[in-house]
């Protein structure tokens, strides 16, 4: 049996935004909001989350990452 690790892969308001904003197509809950509007969604729901996404063994800094460097920080705890 191998320990469990769980990752909280952690961006800023503003890098959700920009992320979800692209993609707001595939987001039914947030087709419909302003740019404004997402904004605040996103602060509320990871200020309401937060005390769980931080009892992650592993914490990332996603922001101004690209995909392979995030999967490289992820490959580097699991070794």
């Amino acid at each position: 049996d191998k320990d469990i690790i769980s990752f909280y892969l952690k961006a800023s308001v503003q890098t959700l935004c920009q992320r979800l904003s692209n993609n707001r197509s595939k987001r039914p809950l947030l087709f419909s909001l302003t740019e404004q509007e997402i904004s605040e969604y996103i602060a509320k729901h990871l200020f309401e989350r937060s005390v769980f996404y931080e009892q992650a063994l592993v914490k990332i800094n996603t922001n101004d990452k690209d995909q392979n460097t995030i999967v490289g920080e992820i490959r580097i705890h699991l070794h």
